[in-house]
Order: structure tokens, then sequence, then C-alpha cells
């Protein structure tokens, strides 16, 4: 007999089709089974669009449509109790008359955390919690990080030499192997904006979209306090994606963003990180350079990062950030090290 976690890998699997479109709702994946068989599949895949419940619901044939009430859904999150962007998937469930659910992981959201599964349970349906939750928990941790630090998911990322800069002072320093780009990319891809200082873009002139990972281009985001970035055929005003410009009134730059945000010189990382999230970006990737980094850390404002390490050596120049957390994991790419790293504050589940 096939198990509950078997069917469960198959949503996790479903949960990660949803990519930075969901923006600060979470990545959910849900599978419809009837006496050992899958009927029905679905995922949310954007934000303020039908969720995966509803999704895998909609994808059952016609002629299966008579299976729902002896069948099986299964789902990495507990279904919502509330009216929200979408209606009440707890409640569709319930009209569906489906014999069990099987859930994955309670809703962080303080709206639900256990009111779906109420819901279900009051209407006589036989609710199973806790499959593959520690991989279900994984899946929602950005989610988690929103709604209970009401700021977006915060990924750090940056390439070092082997004796630990970041680059020679005030000059672009190719450290890693272009190959390694594609890291970048895929977290850029997982992303809903990236944040970059003055000095990285005075002296790299990034695009900030992407180019070779799965998902949109993240919304590109300049945080210039004192207004020192002039006029300028900037790559990432080139580039695919949407930009965002924090700065002075008078900012050289403020015609040519997509959106400004008028702020003070003195602001601090956490009053931006309030301004972004207030945007609807719940995934931040922090991409440089050393003083904001740094910034990050030094007030404990990271929930992941991607360390790149070259087996090149610069014997000078800008030193890399420090990090104290826990290793999640550890690859070699052409003789780079990746490491990825969490929080201590943050205990892992892997």
């Amino acid at each position: 007999m096939i198990s509950h976690e078997f069917y469960m890998d198959r949503a996790i699997q479903l949960a990660n089709h949803g990519d930075n479109r969901t923006k600060t709702n979470p990545k959910v994946g849900a599978v419809i089974v009837h006496e050992g068989r899958i009927i029905g599949e679905g995922w949310h895949s954007e934000f303020g669009q039908a969720h995966a419940e509803i999704n895998a619901i909609r994808s059952v044939q016609k002629a299966n449509k008579k299976l729902l009430p002896e069948s099986t859904i299964y789902v990495t999150l507990e279904p919502c109790s509330f009216f929200g962007k979408s209606p009440s998937c707890a409640l569709r469930i319930v009209k569906e008359d489906f014999k069990k659910i099987v859930v994955g992981a309670i809703d962080p959201n303080p709206k639900v955390s256990g009111g779906g599964c109420k819901i279900l349970r009051d209407a006589g349906l036989e609710v199973v919690i806790g499959i593959r939750k520690n991989q279900c928990e994984q899946l929602l941790l950005p989610f988690t990080i929103q709604q209970e630090k009401s700021r977006p998911f915060i990924h750090l990322k940056w390439a070092q030499s082997y004796d630990g800069y970041l680059s020679i002072k005030g000059k672009q320093t190719p450290i890693s192997h272009p190959y390694l780009k594609f890291v970048t990319h895929r977290i850029r891809g997982e992303s809903q904006g990236i944040l970059v200082g003055t000095e990285t873009l005075l002296i790299d002139n990034p695009g900030l979209d992407n180019r070779y990972g799965i998902g949109d281009s993240p919304v590109k985001i300049i945080l210039d306090r004192k207004g020192r970035i002039p006029i300028k055929n900037w790559a990432f005003l080139l580039s695919r994606g949407p930009t965002l410009g924090l700065g002075p009134v008078d900012h050289p730059l403020k015609p040519y963003f997509d959106k400004f945000l008028e702020v003070d010189s003195e602001i601090s990382i956490t009053d931006v990180l309030k301004l972004v999230y207030k945007e609807g970006i719940g995934t931040l990737m922090v991409e440089g350079g050393a003083h904001l980094l740094k910034s990050f850390i030094k007030q404990d404002l990271w929930d992941r990062a991607t360390v790149i390490k070259s087996p090149r050596s610069l014997n000078e120049g800008v030193k890399a950030p420090h990090l104290n957390g826990h290793l999640l994991n550890k690859t070699s790419v052409i003789d780079h090290d990746v490491y990825e790293i969490a929080p201590k504050s943050l205990e892992p589940i892997y």
C-alpha cells in the first residue's frame, strides 16, 4: 500500500512549481487520490489567483468528479479558512464532500492557524496533520518569516576570493567562474526583489535580472540614500524586470524608475524593509555590496545566505562579511565551493 508520505512528496514537488509570482503568498501543492490513483493535482501559481486545492479540484476530469466523496486530498499547507483574495479553500473542500484530508503543516498566518482544520473536522471530514511536516515547513519558511516578522524573507548572496575578499577596492573584480551565474540567477528567480547599494551599482553596473534561471526577473531595488547615481544608460534600467528606486526627492534617476519612493538620507535598513514589504515583496535577495551586506548581518536581518568561495586569491581589497550560522548545504562547482547557510537563531529542519 502506498503511504501518505508518497502523495505528500508529490504535493511538495508540485508546490515548488510556484516561483516568485506567488509574492507574499506561500508555495502550496495539492494532490487528490482515489483508491491509490491520483485523479487531480494543483499548485498555487500566482498571487491573487486560485489556491492549490482549487486548482487540484479543477484538474479532475468530469468523469471522475463523482469520486471526490470517496477521495483523499493531500495539501502541503492547511487550507485557508477565510475569504481573502480567493474564497475559503476549507469551505470548498467541505462542499466537494471529500472523505479525508492530509495536511503537511499548519498555517502560520494567525487568521488561519488551525481554523481551516477545525472547519473540516466540524464538517465530519477525517483530518490527518503533520505528514512530511519538516519538509512542508521548510517550503513555507519565507511565508512564516513574513507572518512572524512583518518583513520579507531575506537571502544574502556574495562571491569571495579564497583569502576572503569581495573585490579589489574601487574596481569591478570578477571572482567566480562564469558558470556560477546559474547559482546567482536561480536565487533571483526565487526572489521577488533584489536589493543593491550605491557602490555596487557605480562600480559593477549590474543588470540584476534573471536570464538563466526559472522564474521572472525580480523587482530591481536601488537604495541610493544620498542621490549619488548620475543619469546614465545603467544596465539595470535596460534589463528585464520592474525597477524601484529609494532616494531623495531630487534624485537624478527619479523619472527613470518604474516606481520611486522618497526616503531620508538616514533611513535605516529596518525602515527600508518595511517599505519594500509594503510594496508586496515577500522574498528579497541582497546582492551587495560589502557595506549593505554587513549592515544586514550586523542587525541579524537575514534568513538564508549563499556564499560562493573561489579558488582565486586577491591578497588585498574589500573584506567579505562573516557569518555565524548553520551550514545547510555545501556543493563544489568547477573548483568553487558554494555554501548555503541559515542563521543560528533559525533551527535547521533538514
